[in-house]
C-alpha cells in the first residue's frame, strides 16, 4: 500500500506579513532609542549649560579718599574673577552702581575694554558729566566734583545673571552740595607774654592744578619749581595766586580752564603762560592742556 502525504502549500502572503511585522518592530525600536537619546542629551547638556553660567565672584574693598586732590572712591579687587566693564574679551561682564540720597546711577566705564582683574584698582569719580569708573583718574574728562550727600553705597552687579555680587556703604563727613570737602584750616599759635597765649585760625581754600598731556609740559608756582600734577595746594582765603604753565620744546599751552570755563586759549609754541586767580574765596580747579 502506498500512502501519499500531501502538504499544504506555503502562502506567500504569510511570508510577507511576517517580514513587514519584523521591519515595523525594528523601526519602532530604533525610533525609541533615538527618542531616549534625545531626551537624555537635552537633560545632560542642559545641566552642563546651567553649570557654566556661574556668577562672577570677587573679594573687593571700597574706600573713600582724596589722594589725587579731589574726592574719589578706590575699588580694589583683592581676589576672585576678572570683571569686564566694557567691550568684549575674557572676564565676567559687570557694572558699578552708585546709590546716593538722590537715587541710583550706573557709573560710565572709561576707557573701552576696561577690566578689573585681581590685584588691580578702579576709581569712581563724579564730574560735571556724571559718574565715571576708570583705572586711571588722569584719563577722565570733566571737572571733578564732590559726591552727593554724606553717605553713598557702591554696588557691583553681574550683568549677565543680574545678581548683586558686592555692596558697601561709605560714610563721608562734611560732604554735601553746599559744604566743600576741600575746606581746611591751619592753626597758628603766638605767645606775646609768658603768661598769655593767643590762637588765630587761618582759613584756607584748595587750589587743584591739572595739566595734560603730562609729558608735554608742567606747571609751577614760581618758575622753574614744578608742581605735582593733580595735587592740591592750600591758599589763604581772600589771597591771590599766580600759576605758570611751561610747555616743553615744540609744544604750546592750548587752553586753560578755571572750574571748567575757558580762561585762556592760544597757540604760541614754547611760550610760558601765567594765570592769576584773584581773591580766592572758594575751592578751584585749574586745568591746562598742552599740544
Amino acid at each position: 500500500m502506498i500512502l501519499l502525504i500531501l502538504k499544504s502549500p506555503v502562502q506567500v502572503t504569510d511570508k510577507n506579513d511576517s517580514a513587514v511585522s519584523a521591519l515595523i518592530g525594528v523601526i519602532l525600536l530604533v525610533a525609541l532609542v533615538v527618542i531616549m537619546t534625545a531626551v537624555i542629551s537635552v537633560f545632560f547638556f542642559g545641566l552642563i549649560g546651567d553649570m557654566h553660567q556661574k556668577t562672577a565672584y570677587v573679594v573687593a574693598e571700597a574706600k573713600y579718599n582724596t589722594q589725587y586732590g579731589y574726592p574719589l572712591i578706590t575699588l580694589s579687587n583683592r581676589a576672585g574673577d576678572t570683571g569686564l566693564l566694557s567691550g568684549s574679551g575674557d572676564g565676567y561682564p559687570i557694572a558699578v552702581q552708585i546709590t546716593t540720597p538722590g537715587g541710583s546711577v550706573t557709573a560710565s566705564p572709561y576707557p573701552v575694554g576696561l577690566k578689573w582683574a585681581p590685584g588691580t584698582y578702579l576709581f569712581i569719580i563724579r564730574t560735571d558729566a556724571g559718574y565715571t569708573v576708570t583705572d586711571d583718574p588722569n584719563k577722565i574728562n570733566g571737572t571733578p566734583m564732590a559726591f552727593l550727600g554724606n553717605e553713598i553705597t557702591v554696588n557691583i552687579i553681574d550683568t549677565v545673571s543680574d545678581v548683586l555680587i558686592y555692596s558697601q556703604k561709605i560714610t563721608m563727613s562734611s560732604v554735601n552740595n553746599t559744604t566743600s570737602i576741600y575746606t581746611s584750616t591751619a592753626t597758628v599759635t603766638s605767645t606775646p607774654t609768658a603768661t598769655a597765649t593767643a590762637t588765630a585760625t587761618i582759613s584756607t581754600k584748595k587750589l587743584m592744578i591739572i595739566w595734560s598731556p603730562a609729558s608735554d609740559g608742567y606747571a609751577s608756582l614760581s618758575p622753574p619749581d614744578p608742581l605735582e600734577n593733580s595735587r592740591g595746594i592750600n591758599i589763604p582765603t581772600g589771597s591771590s595766586k599766580t600759576i605758570y604753565f611751561m610747555p616743553d620744546a615744540g609744544k604750546a599751552v592750548v587752553t586753560i580752564k578755571l572750574d571748567g570755563a575757558t580762561v585762556y586759549s592760544g597757540s604760541s609754541v614754547g611760550a610760558t603762560i601765567e594765570y592769576t586767580i584773584l581773591n580766592i574765596s572758594e575751592d578751584h580747579i585749574l586745568r591746562a592742556t598742552f599740544g
